[in-house]
Formats: C-alpha cells, sequence, structure tokens
C-alpha cells in the first residue's frame, strides 16, 4: 500500500468529532468533521501545550476517488501525521476550541 493510501485509510478511520490522540511523544487535540453528507470531511490537530497544527480538508469526486487538501502545509506532512497518529482513547468535546 502506498504512503498517500495508508494516510487515506488512516483518516477515514479516525472517528468524527473532538479526541485526544498522540504523535510522536506528543498530545494533540483533534477534530474530524463530517461535511456535505460525507462528500467533504475536514481534519484539523493542535498539539497540546506546543505549536504544532495539522489540517487538511478532504473531498469525494464523482469519479469516487477522494481529493487531499491539506491547510497551509505540504500533504507529505499531514499525510506523515496521519499515518503515525495514535488514539488516546480520551474523547474531549469541551476543549476543542
Amino acid at each position: 500500500m502506498s504512503d498517500t493510501n495508508a494516510a487515506l485509510e488512516a483518516f477515514h478511520s479516525l472517528p468524527s468529532g473532538n479526541f485526544r490522540a498522540r504523535y510522536e511523544g506528543t498530545e494533540w487535540l483533534v477534530s474530524k468533521s463530517i461535511l456535505v453528507g460525507g462528500q467533504a470531511q475536514k481534519f484539523l490537530a493542535r498539539e497540546l501545550g506546543g505549536n504544532g497544527y495539522v489540517s487538511m480538508n478532504v473531498y469525494r469526486l464523482k469519479s469516487g476517488a477522494w481529493l487531499r487538501k491539506p491547510c497551509e502545509m505540504p500533504r507529505q506532512k499531514a499525510e506523515r501525521f496521519l499515518r503515525a497518529l495514535e488514539l488516546s482513547g480520551s474523547r474531549d468535546a469541551d476543549q476543542a476550541q
């Protein structure tokens, strides 16, 4: 499986809503939103106690393919983050803001 496909699979395996996760030993607050009946999805992660930030929008095309559009960062950075992200099991909707 290619790194891009692995990142997309990791993205789709994430729950919707707000939750905590770990990336390279740091804690992150993550939010995944499902929009337009699942045709668009938004991923946003902020490092707790740090300056880290990762954001990406994913769109379902008419062909059935998924278009990945990271926000203000290289796609490779966002995909690397998604592949390595580990859910901590703690859902924390109150701290998403």
